[in-house]
């Protein structure tokens, strides 16, 4: 089995179909969001937030990076709640676009401002490699699960206890 990157990404309910593209454009990558694959476009039938909110929190707790895509004039109620979760995790969040929302949280440490998707994911592609050099510099090796964890692994943090 080819490891992935694991990457959720958070836009508007209108820009799920640009989202689903991005499962087909990025060898390595594992975008674990399904709200873009499951979510009904129509406002006839939406289901109860709380399934979709579930869904997203465990999309986003076995991610490693969230990239959060908005235009102008998007409101960004969900996907803040989204931000917020990925904040309490300690994963890396990619900033796409601009927007009035964004601000001021987008500043903080694990927040990355980039102009495009292609550019976070070549970011995200950057940090990864990155990382593995760090490990096998200190002699480690290569983390072996099926995705890169950003914050430092459970080893290192006993270890330090």
């Amino acid at each position: 089995m080819k490891h992935q990157i694991r990457v959720y990404t958070t836009a508007k309910r209108r820009h799920a179909e640009l989202l689903r593209g991005l499962r087909h454009k990025y060898d390595g990558i594992y975008f674990t969001a399904r709200w873009p694959v499951t979510v009904n476009l129509s406002t006839e039938s939406v289901r109860p937030v709380t399934h979709w909110l579930n869904d997203n929190c465990d999309d986003i707790i076995r991610s490693s990076f969230v990239v959060i895509y908005a235009e102008p004039d998007d409101d960004l109620k969900t996907s803040l709640v989204e931000i917020g979760i990925a904040m309490a995790h300690d994963k890396r969040i990619y900033v796409v676009g601009v927007n009035p929302g964004f601000d001021p949280w987008d500043k903080m440490e694990n927040c990355v401002r980039v102009p495009t998707i292609d550019k976070a994911i070549e970011c995200i592609r950057a940090e990864v490699s990155r990382q593995a050099k760090e490990t096998i510099g200190r002699g480690q090796g290569i983390d072996t699960t099926p995705h890169i964890q950003v914050g430092p692994s459970e080893d290192k943090v006993a270890a330090q206890s």
